[in-house]
């Protein structure tokens, strides 16, 4: 369902590249930030380091300082999709998101292609509610510099 997500994305805005996926990490295209790279090193160090490896993991400092500088770029939703896979929710989580929100790919398709208005309360939805939805978090980046879109599963409800 993430690599659904993504590729909704990427056709939508013609990004080159491919779409990778780490079972652990998600699905994403473009140059994730070093930070969301380094956090999922990192946990990976942590359950390889009580098996016994020694792999040196990137310290926190040096992910806190990377966190900081793109995190003012990155801007985080909810996408709720049920079990066949079509959305039914999307949401902004942050405030640079609910700046773009009206842009995003996923609310033109979960409007049906209709123009948005950043700031204004759109009219209803009429979708029926699925029994078991599932929920991802997606992350893009704003900044066209360094563009990416990362989704990776929350859970299942239902």
């Amino acid at each position: 369902m993430c690599i659904t997500i993504v590729k909704t994305i990427k056709d939508a805005v013609a990004w080159p590249g491919d779409i990778e996926t780490e079972r652990d990490l998600g699905a994403w295209t473009g140059e994730l930030p070093n930070y969301l790279r380094k956090l999922h090193n990192v946990n990976l160090h942590e359950e390889v380091s009580s098996t016994g490896s020694d792999t040196v993991a990137p310290s926190s400092d040096q992910i806190s300082t990377d966190m900081e500088t793109s995190a003012q770029d990155i801007a985080s939703y909810q996408v709720v999709l049920s079990s066949d896979g079509s959305v039914v929710g999307f949401q902004p989580t942050s405030r640079l998101a609910v700046n773009h929100w009206a842009s995003n790919p996923l609310a033109k398709e979960l409007y049906n292609g209709r123009k948005l208005t950043p700031g204004l309360i759109e009219p209803g939805l009429k979708i029926q509610q699925p029994d078991k939805v599932i929920l991802v978090e997606l992350l893009m980046s704003v900044n066209p510099e360094s563009w990416f879109a990362l989704a990776r599963p929350l859970g299942e409800t239902g």
